[in-house]
């Protein structure tokens, strides 16, 4: 057996279910939704400070039905994740 190059590595790569990748999308494209929230939040935060509440009340609004299911599905989508990663290690035989 001889070893691939790095160059080869690149070039085909991994075959996974269409289901599988669609999901692996939704969470990555989740992960930078809860990224702009706490992006909104910083800027909110500070302009309170300087005394305007133009960000941080439209924020605070939609904190209940937005933001904390986003964050509710990028967790539960990162234990779900490590949890089946963690199945398939232990399925696989100990060589």
């Amino acid at each position: 057996m001889h070893a691939r190059s790095p160059a080869h590595a690149l070039d085909a790569p991994p075959q996974c279910a269409p289901s599988l990748l669609l999901r692996a999308q939704v969470l990555i494209a989740d992960f930078f939704v809860v990224l702009a929230i706490l992006a909104w939040l910083a800027a909110g935060a500070a302009l309170k400070v300087g005394g305007s509440d133009a960000l941080i009340t439209p924020w605070l609004a939609l904190w209940t039905p937005l933001f904390q299911p986003a964050i509710g599905l990028l967790m539960a989508g990162a234990l779900v994740s490590g949890g089946i990663n963690w199945l398939e290690e232990k399925q696989k035989p100990k060589q």
